[in-house]
């Protein structure tokens, strides 16, 4: 969620309508994104929450479902990238300053998704998500800030 405020900074600079949707857009990224991490941290937690009786998204309605949740978060925040690209009158239009960045947190959410339903380490995939924050976050602030 740190991410969305970073994003905030950048997009809202602008200040026209383009760039409060913008904001929107790219703070539902970084929920989402951030969301899909935790609920991965439950599924990784969850023997360990199960001693101490944490009531956990995972431990409350399963592995199974836990995984078709941070699988239904990261798809939330790929599919909602996007949208800045194509929002004319931002920053974001048609930017490859934020296209490229954001392509590469896409493919490991994606990666990670995939991995995680078909046997996939959690605590390995928590990392690779990291990456695709810390991506995502570049793309934010390149959109904002650089014109190419």
């Amino acid at each position: 969620a740190g991410v969305g405020a970073g994003a905030g900074a950048g997009a809202g600079a602008g200040g026209g309508a383009g760039e409060e949707v913008a904001l929107l857009v790219l703070s539902s990224i970084a929920f989402s994104a951030g969301f899909g991490r935790e609920v991965m941290k439950d599924i990784e937690d969850a023997k360990g929450d199960a001693l101490r009786g944490v009531r956990s998204l995972a431990r409350v309605y399963g592995l199974e479902r836990a995984k078709q949740v941070v699988v239904f978060s990261y798809s939330a925040a790929v599919l909602l990238s996007a949208v800045p690209f194509f929002l004319a009158d931002t920053s974001y239009f048609l930017n490859p300053a934020y296209l490229l960045p954001i392509l590469v947190a896409d493919a490991l959410f994606v990666h990670a998704s995939f991995r995680l339903f078909f046997g996939g380490e959690e605590k390995q995939l928590r990392k690779e998500t990291l990456v695709a924050v810390a991506a995502g976050l570049v793309a934010f602030v390149a959109g904002a800030l650089v014109r190419l």
